[in-house]
């Protein structure tokens, strides 16, 4: 039983680690990119709102763009509030050529010989894109060209869930990307790491890059690492920020760390403090960051000796986000005044309770950064000149980057604090100083994280503009700082992810970089799901309200009706006092069932659809249907987690333990969970195989020496070997792991009631009980364990105890035990009977239950001999 309990959990919260969004973006590693379906159905552009005066409008490309001579195909979209059209005319028109096309959707993306065709027409001259409707009663028009400049160069870029406590919850979940604007593709270098890793830049030549990582439980490293084919992050590579003046005390996160262009120092802000608050109520700004401590010190990497950056280590300032010159000249860094406000400091953790900085969301304080420059030499720093101050232009200045031929500098500008700020524009400057333009690629929510292209022609950044979950784009500037209106880089979306802090690399996509290697922590991948994490922490109510949300914001989302049914389940397992609705229950699974029937109609090798199908009939004890869907799933795509997490369960409920095994093995392998390989554990356990559940539990234990079911399973099989020793020793290392923890004193509670030292078992149970409160099974264990020592009144009262919370046939036969005792032959008759009918109704009525029947027999003949 208590493997099909695990099995239960851990499958529903892998059921929700794969949701649907109503901004979701498709994106296919390899090969085209396009949201078809989620355009045509016009879900990712609700919050695009059409202008008054038009009834159909073209939402991208948008109104002159300039596409890279080198960039592969792009969509073509447009939005109408005119219902009932059933066909549009495309047409593009260029040097005097015409090329036309028909849809029927809303969406349009031409194959790589038209968009070579149109390229070779236009001589980078005006196209004129023009959608009509068929009655030509509907039309709209853009115009968009070519540029004879290419891209060349790869751009490195995270993806990351929101919303923010999510991602910093499942910091495995970041995924990092190689993007190639020419074919089209992109290729995952990094996923599946423990700790956070965040920031990163890359030396001038593409040969060298450096990145936060957190190590060692060190908030302050840093990696330097070579770019090869299969680069490795390795402990010989990571220094410490936090080693600068260790001795004082005072804590180093080393924020917005920035590789020298030549890679031979590295810089950062140190001795910091920043405000990092989750802003739960907030989707698409689920976090505030900006540092309000720290002075800019610098790393030489052949001396590995740090240096304060005179000038830029003035303690009763902020300075951050240093910039190099390409040269290594001179820095540019915002700073500010130092926050003054003490309630920061009484925050321990680098992410800290919104109540610590209260002032800032209500409006009561700025926090607004200049832009200073400061010679370079050689880690001397000098003086720190203004180049943009808040004082000016009444706003926060920061993340200033230099072209790469050191003409032009671009940095972002907000109301207030630093990054995430839904008013932050781009702006550009001469670098010699002159006033800053207002950028033309700039969009509507958020312009941020902004890279030039090693040939200086192009500027990558990210954006909100198509919805919460961060774009990139990418806009032309000449040699005269003027910029064009951005194109999409919709082949760099990842579904369900935000995509940031992209980066250019000076590198060719397909010859010098394919890989990073986490070699520094033994990774274990968690589940990514805002929902699955509430459930996890047990605040339903909050998992609840987020399934309703998703009903509401699309009612055809199937999702939204499995997990609302699933967390009332889960709820109702965990929570005697709550009251399940199975009506709506059964309605919400039917509903599930019916919306993934229409999704397989289109798709019928929609894996997640057939997965999620599987995991619906599972829900409702239709085995075999489960069984078949998944089984399809598993056909088109043989690691699919999810369709194999629900085929564990399928074998286990048909008591199949040669199949559950090799499932949740090969679970184990893909994910390096270690409860799939408990399953196994005990499995081989209850069915008397104690070596192969030992090999199993030794497996989990050396990925997580505190494993409780690991040490459980292990002690319970030496127990069963009769190697009492070895034993014991698992159930101590159980309570060493968890001292505060009530379960790991009922394991060994459990453990000294079967070898009789009934003395130490009422003591462990008595030491839960203190922990964890009174159930029903530590009562019965205790009260077994006093009647053994012949303590009928505290074994009768745990015993009452437990049947008071359920009972079960053993609890009611010592109960029967105890009254005879005292005499109480009415109470012990009626213990008795109770037992018997329980023993009669169990599903589970087998050959052990005419051992306990017999006992009970008896004690109801003696009982009613006394009676008499």
């Amino acid at each position: 039983m208590r493997n099909t309990l695990l099995i239960l959990s851990l499958l529903f919260l892998s059921f929700l680690g794969s949701t649907q969004n109503k901004h979701q973006i498709n994106a296919v590693d390899g090969g085209v990119s396009g949201a078809v379906k989620e355009w045509n159905s016009q879900v990712s552009l609700k919050n695009i709102p059409l202008d008054h005066a038009v009834s159909t409008a073209i939402v991208y490309p948008f109104d002159g763009s300039v596409f890279p001579a080198d960039f592969s195909p792009a969509s073509f979209m447009w939005k109408t509030s005119t219902t009932g059209i059933k066909r549009w005319n495309i047409k593009f028109e260029t040097n005097g050529q015409l090329i036309t096309k028909t849809t029927d959707t809303t969406y349009f993306k031409p194959d790589l010989f038209l968009w070579e065709e149109l390229k070779k027409l236009s001589k980078q001259q005006t196209i004129v894109f023009t959608v009509k409707s068929d009655d030509k009663k509907e039309s709209s028009h853009i115009e968009m060209r070519f540029s004879k400049d290419s891209v060349v160069s790869p751009i490195f870029y995270r993806s990351v869930d929101l919303p923010f406590r999510q991602a910093d919850k499942f910091r495995d979940k970041l995924e990092w990307y190689l993007g190639d604007l020419t074919t089209n593709r992109k290729r995952k270098m990094l996923d599946n790491m423990p700790v956070c890793a965040n920031c990163h830049s890359f030396t001038r030549d593409g040969a060298t890059f450096g990145m936060d990582v957190d190590y060692a439980n060190d908030k302050g490293n840093y990696t330097i690492t070579s770019i090869e084919k299969e680069s490795a992050i390795i402990p010989a590579d990571i220094m410490s920020w936090s080693a600068y003046k260790r001795e004082d005390h005072k804590t180093t996160f080393g924020f917005l760390a920035k590789l020298s262009p030549d890679g031979k120092y590295a810089i950062s802000t140190v001795k910091d403090r920043a405000i990092f608050v989750p802003v739960d109520n907030n989707f698409w700004y689920s976090q505030l960051f900006f540092p309000v401590k720290g002075i800019l010190v610098s790393w030489n990497k052949k001396t590995e000796e740090f240096k304060p950056l005179k000038g830029a280590d003035d303690p009763a300032f902020v300075q951050s986000a240093a910039e190099w010159e390409p040269h290594n000249k001179d820095i540019v860094f915002s700073r500010a005044k130092c926050s003054v406000d003490t309630s920061v400091d009484k925050s321990t953790s680098i992410v800290m309770d919104l109540k610590y900085a209260a002032d800032y969301f209500n409006g009561k304080k700025d926090f607004k950064f200049d832009l200073y420059r400061i010679p370079w030499n050689d880690g001397s720093g000098g003086k720190a000149v203004p180049l943009v101050e808040s004082a000016k232009n009444n706003k926060s200045n920061y993340f200033a980057r230099y072209s790469p031929d050191g003409k032009w500098i671009v940095f972002c500008q907000a109301k207030n604090f630093m990054l995430l700020q839904p008013d932050s524009r781009l702006y550009i400057m001469p670098s010699k100083g002159g006033e800053p333009r207002l950028m033309n690629c700039n969009r509507e929510e958020m312009n941020s994280w902004h890279s030039f292209s090693p040939n200086g022609k192009w500027l990558v950044y990210s954006s909100k503009y198509f919805g919460p979950y961060t774009q990139l784009f990418l806009t032309h500037i000449d040699e005269n700082g003027n910029d064009t209106q951005p194109v999409w880089l919709e082949q760099l979306t990842v579904d369900n992810k935000a995509a940031n802090i992209p980066e250019f690399v000076n590198i060719k996509y397909d010859e010098t970089w394919f890989s990073i290697h986490d070699g520094f922590t033994l990774t274990e991948t968690y589940l990514s799901d805002l929902v699955k994490a509430n459930v996890k922490s047990e605040n339903y109510e909050e998992a609840y309200r987020l399934a309703e949300e998703q009903i509401k914001s699309d009612p055809n989302d199937y999702f939204g009706y499995y997990t609302r049914a699933t967390v009332s389940v889960t709820r109702a397992s965990k929570d005697k006092k709550f009251r399940i609705n199975n009506y709506q229950v059964s309605t919400d699974i039917n509903k599930a069932i019916d919306l993934l029937k229409g999704v397989l109609a289109k798709d019928n090798k929609d894996v997640k659809a057939l997965s999620y199908m599987g995991a619906s009939y599972l829900f409702v004890k239709q085995d075999q249907k489960a069984l078949d869907y998944c089984n399809q799933a598993i056909a088109v795509d043989q690691n699919n987690v999810l369709a194999l997490q629900i085929l564990s369960s399928v074998y286990n409920f048909r008591n199949d333990a040669e199949n559950t095994i090799l499932t949740n093995k090969k679970l184990y392998g893909l994910t390096k969970i270690t409860n799939y390989m408990n399953i196994c554990a005990q499995i081989h356990l209850v069915r008397g195989l104690l070596q192969d559940a030992i090999d199993d539990a030794s497996i989990v234990l050396a990925q997580d020496p505190c494993n409780f079911w690991a040490h459980e399973t292990t002690g319970d099989c030496y127990s069963a070997m009769k190697d009492f020793e070895k034993a014991e020793v698992q159930y101590n290392a159980m309570i060493s792991c968890g001292p505060t923890e009530g379960k790991n004193y009922i394991s060994r509670g459990k453990y000294f009631l079967n070898q009789k030292q009934y003395d130490k078992a009422i003591k462990d149970l008595s030491k839960s009980i203190d922990l964890d409160g009174a159930d029903q099974t530590t009562l019965f264990l205790r009260g077994n364990a006093y009647l053994a020592t012949n303590n009928i009144d505290k074994a009768l009262a745990d015993l009452i105890g437990a049947a008071g919370q359920g009972g079960n046939d053993d609890t009611y036969f010592l109960l029967a035990k105890c009254y005879f005792e005292k005499k109480e032959y009415s109470k012990a008759l009626e213990s008795a009977k109770a037992a018997k009918e329980m023993i009669f109704n169990s599903k589970k009525f087998g050959p052990d239950s005419f051992k306990n029947l017999s006992d009970v027999n008896k004690i109801i003949d003696d009982c009613e001999v006394k009676l008499k």
